[in-house]
């Protein structure tokens, strides 16, 4: 049976087809999704992600300037419609003087008002989500190289083994033509 997360995944796999590949990102290029990867393969991966963060680092100060700059001006186009719209309303409510257009008005003052309210969460909650789905991104490439370095680790570590082993041997072998007692044919 498979969670939430794999079925997820799946779908991802299955939309890569039609997808172009300047269109994929860099975990989905050298093939992060699969399940088993090759110590070799991992090793590719996880210098090209290096490779990715390298290069992303050069021109992030850049795009985070011009996100930004793009954010504040959608936000600022927002208000000014907004206030916009109040000062018509305040006009139509000078010109209105029956009793039933002026509640007419006040309601619409009023969705206005929680309209500004709600468009001020939604520039915060999207604020999060892109945040979100960067960390998820950025999640993924964090998994191939902590698996990357366990490798490494569980490499050094056999390394490190072997080369006690042998140093024993060495030793070994070393007391056996010191020691006069042992036959150098043995």
């Amino acid at each position: 049976m498979l969670d939430s997360e794999d079925s997820e995944e799946e779908t991802k796999q299955e939309a890569l087809p039609g997808t172009s590949w300047n269109e994929l990102s860099i975990i989905e290029r050298v093939g992060l999704n699969s399940v088993e990867m090759s110590e070799k393969d991992l090793e590719t991966a996880f210098c090209q992600i290096a490779l990715a963060f390298r290069c992303d680092r050069y021109t992030l100060r850049q795009r985070l300037q011009a996100e930004e700059h793009a954010r504040n001006l959608a936000e600022e186009n927002i208000q000014l419609e907004l206030t916009r719209g109040k000062e018509t309303l305040e006009t139509l409510k000078g010109l209105c003087l029956d009793s039933e257009r002026s509640k007419i008005l006040q309601r619409l003052e009023l969705s206005l008002d929680i309209l500004s309210g709600t468009v001020e969460r939604i520039f915060n909650t999207a604020e999060v989500l892109g945040a979100v789905h960067q960390e998820a991104r950025v999640s993924r490439a964090v998994e191939l190289m902590v698996a990357h370095v366990d490798n490494l680790r569980r490499r050094h570590d056999r390394h490190v083994a072997a080369l006690d082993e042998a140093k024993k041997i060495i030793q070994q072998q070393n007391s056996w033509t010191m020691d006069p007692r042992v036959s150098p044919g043995l």
